[in-house]
Formats: C-alpha cells, sequence, structure tokens
C-alpha cells in the first residue's frame, strides 16, 4: 500500500523521536514533495534538519509557522532554529509570539527573558523572569537566570537575594552556595558549600562500593 502524508509524518516522528534525523528529513521529504504544506512534515523536516546543521531547516519551520500561525509550540520550534542560526533577534520574535499564544507557560516566558539577555537587552530578560516569579513562586529556572542576568547588570545585591533564594529552596545545590558565597563575601556559606561538597563525595563513594 503507498504511504499517505499521515503515515509518512509517522514514520518521521517516530525516527526523529529515536534520534536518527537523516531517516526522518528523508521521510519528511518524501511526503512533502506529495503534500507540500503538510504542518507535521515541514515541522519534521525542520527539526531534523536543524539538529542536522542543514542551512534550510529554518525555511520549513518558517513555512509551517505561515501555516499555523496560531500554534504556540511551531513559533518555539521556529526559535529554536533561529537561535542555532545565529538569528537572535528573529529568535526573540518568535518567542515572544510563543509566549504571546500561551500567557500560563512560564517556560516560554524563561527562554524568551534568556534570548532577550543574549540579544543585549537584559532588563527585558530580568522583567521576563520577574514575571515568571509572580506566576510560579519560587521558579529555580527563573532564579538562576536572575542571578545571571542581575549580575551581568551590576545589580549584585538582587543577585544576592535570589541566589539565597535557590540555596534556600535546594541546601544541596554546592554551585548554588558557592555563588551566593561569592556574591556576598560570607565564609559561613562558603564552609556549608564545602561540607555539601564533601557529602555528595561521601555519599557517591558509598553508592560506587555498594
Amino acid at each position: 500500500m503507498a504511504n499517505t502524508s499521515a503515515n509518512l509524518s509517522d514514520q518521521a516522528l517516530a525516527l526523529f523521536n529515536e534520534g536518527d534525523f537523516q531517516r526522518c528529513l528523508d521521510v519528511a521529504l518524501e511526503g512533502l514533495r506529495e503534500t507540500p504544506q503538510h504542518p507535521a512534515l515541514l515541522r519534521l523536516a525542520g527539526k531534523a534538519g536543524a539538529e542536522l546543521g542543514h542551512a534550510d531547516a529554518t525555511a520549513y519551520l518558517e513555512q509551517a509557522a505561515g501555516n499555523e500561525p496560531e500554534n504556540p509550540d511551531v513559533w518555539r520550534e521556529l526559535a529554536d532554529a533561529l537561535l542555532a542560526d545565529g538569528r537572535v533577534d528573529e529568535a526573540f520574535g518568535a518567542i515572544e509570539r510563543a509566549a504571546a499564544l500561551r500567557p500560563d507557560d512560564v517556560t516560554a516566558l524563561v527562554d524568551l527573558a534568556h534570548v532577550a539577555h543574549a540579544s543585549g537587552r537584559t532588563e527585558a530578560g530580568i522583567a521576563y523572569l520577574e514575571q515568571v516569579l509572580e506566576r510560579a513562586y519560587g521558579n529555580l529556572d527563573a532564579l538562576h537566570g536572575l542571578v545571571e542576568m542581575y549580575r551581568a547588570s551590576g545589580k549584585l545585591e538582587s543577585a544576592l537575594d535570589a541566589g539565597r533564594k535557590i540555596v534556600g529552596y535546594t541546601p544541596e545545590d554546592v554551585l548554588a552556595a558557592i555563588d551566593v558565597a561569592e556574591l556576598g563575601n560570607s565564609s559561613s556559606l562558603l564552609r556549608a558549600a564545602a561540607f555539601f561538597f564533601s557529602s555528595a563525595r561521601t555519599r557517591s563513594r558509598s553508592s560506587v562500593s555498594t
């Protein structure tokens, strides 16, 4: 029986999930020859092509976004491909669109913040992460991002405050404790970080010996 676009889409998706990006791309392109505007095949061709570093990968995702302009997932995928191409400003626009289409998705706001920071808009990135914390108090991704961005913008007291919150939520996070110790020049926190590190090494040795 001849392959339909739906069958080829299912095959391509399975191959993508298996990490076989070249075969995924081949199957997606086969389907697109028959149905050039098939949404799922365009997305899979774009994502597989991006994984393979193909220059035309973004074009497939741009077509997909044009066909499904209200689908936030397509805009997120397009943003990833644009970032891989080094097109940071365009990626920012794509993630911004995804966040607007799915306003309750705090992960989109976190991504938007990091792309804003990468494109030199650190204050905008901070504002997005602060929005995340208003919606999801204690979100660790947002707090880690704030430590980075506050520090980059010279707001060391704010960076210290965000770092202390991370340590409060995850006292076993050695790197966070060290960050806070460096920011606050706190010898007690530095000793705590050393203790956590020593404990982690002890647990690691115990697991190896059992």
